[in-house]
Formats: C-alpha cells, structure tokens, sequence
C-alpha cells in the first residue's frame, strides 16, 4: 500500500529492526514514518528498544494515526476468498473442457 503513494519513492523491506544513522545514510533516507494502527503489537523482548531513535534524533521522522479497516488480516482474508472463487471457475470450466474431449469433439480423418 505504501509503494502505491504518490510520494513514497522506496519502501525497504525486510530491513533491521532498528533504523542505523549508516542506513539513514546510505540509502539517503529523507523521511522515516510509521503509521500507528491496531495492528502494532510489540514483542516483549523489543518493548526496550526505540527502532526510530536515530531518525528522531535526526528530526526525519514522523508518525501518523491511520483511520483504515484495512489490516494483513483482511487482506488475507480477500486472498483466501478469491482463491476459492477462482478454484470453483477453474473446476467449472475444467469439467466442461473434460465434457467437451469426452463426448462432443468430433475429430475428422484427413483425406
């Protein structure tokens, strides 16, 4: 959803937990936001650990509330919907291709 911005130019994932002035640097890092939503559930080994410090310390970041229904949960729930519906096309036309070859194709001997 982020890459889709109009103002995003790059998202890293899969990055450290914690954002380093090296990587803030290196990849010429501007801003560092971090939506708040429902979702944010912190492990309790890392409730210690401030990972936007150093964008703080920076004054490069900045967080936001997000008003959205929009989590992982229900993304995921949209694939495994679709995928169900998409398996029920498939069988369906499947079974008529199957038909088809089974029973109505016609095949005509060269001359």
């Amino acid at each position: 959803m982020v890459l889709a911005c109009k103002y995003v130019d790059d998202v890293v994932i899969g990055c450290n937990y914690q954002i380093t002035k090296d990587m803030i640097k290196s990849l010429n890092i501007a801003k560092v936001v971090h939506p708040r939503t429902n979702e944010d559930h912190i492990l309790e080994d890392h409730r210690h650990i401030d990972p936007y410090l150093v964008s703080k310390e920076l004054g490069i970041f900045e967080e936001f509330d997000v008003d959205c229904d929009v989590t992982v949960e229900t993304i995921a729930q949209r694939v495994v919907d679709n995928r169900e519906k998409y398996r029920a096309k498939f069988e369906k036309k499947k079974a008529a291709q199957d038909k088809y070859y089974d029973q109505e194709k016609k095949f005509v001997q060269e001359l």
